[in-house]
């Protein structure tokens, strides 16, 4: 069954995710709807600033380039993406964020959360609590060629149905989606008339990449 917004958690250790997820949603909406623009044209701190605004909505903390050191980079100054965390001190959660436009394949979302992942493994969590998990995540915005606005729904439809089977294949820890009707029909324009490029919406997509101890320096 179509649902224009959702979200699913494959992994049980990002249940506390549920309430996050739901907030996405609602809060990637908001910002199509008042912005009267998409995440897709924008840079990847777009979408990881959606995704902390739902956090402060939530009353957690989103924290956004937070300093940590890296493996092999202890002489640089380096930033995880998003650190969150919850009043009541039961997770802590680091980050690492790509952003991508998916068109009829996955291969390239699929290179970019190896590349999240990887990020989060090298994060330094020494003063981290034990609890700390390290969490890769791609926000992947729909791409589809010119249609006609009647054309839109249906085609995507089709594409998110198929998308989505060969994304829940790779094993990842959670999904999440949402194609607002107010962005439905959204359009980069080309430079000829019916030409251009539809931009419906975004998948988030999160993925497990270990706990506070999986690297060490």
């Amino acid at each position: 069954m179509w649902n224009d917004h959702g979200f699913e958690i494959i992994d049980n250790r990002l249940n506390h995710w549920i309430p996050l997820l739901e907030k996405w949603c609602e809060c990637f909406e908001r910002f199509c709807k008042y912005s009267g623009t998409v995440p897709a044209l924008n840079k990847e701190e777009t979408h990881v600033g959606i995704f902390s605004g739902a956090t402060w909505d939530l009353g957690w903390v989103g924290f956004q380039e937070m300093r940590r050191n890296r493996c092999e980079r202890v002489n640089y100054e380096e930033c995880c993406d998003l650190y969150i965390c919850d009043s009541h001190g039961i997770f802590e959660d680091y980050i690492e964020c790509k952003k991508e436009r998916i068109r009829n394949d996955i291969n390239v979302i699929m290179i970019r959360m190896t590349e999240a992942c990887r990020q989060a493994q090298s994060l330094i969590l020494d003063d981290a609590s034990e609890k700390a998990m390290r969490i890769g995540v791609v926000f992947a915005d729909f791409e589809f060629p010119y249609m006609p606005n009647q054309n839109i729904d249906d085609s995507m439809q089709v594409n998110f149905k198929s998308i989505k089977a060969s994304i829940k294949q790779e094993k990842y820890s959670a999904i999440a989606w949402s194609f607002p009707r107010s962005i439905r029909t959204y359009r980069d324009e080309g430079p000829k008339p019916n030409s251009g490029i539809v931009l419906p919406g975004t998948m988030l997509l999160a993925k497990f990449a270990g706990c506070k101890t999986i690297l060490k320096q």
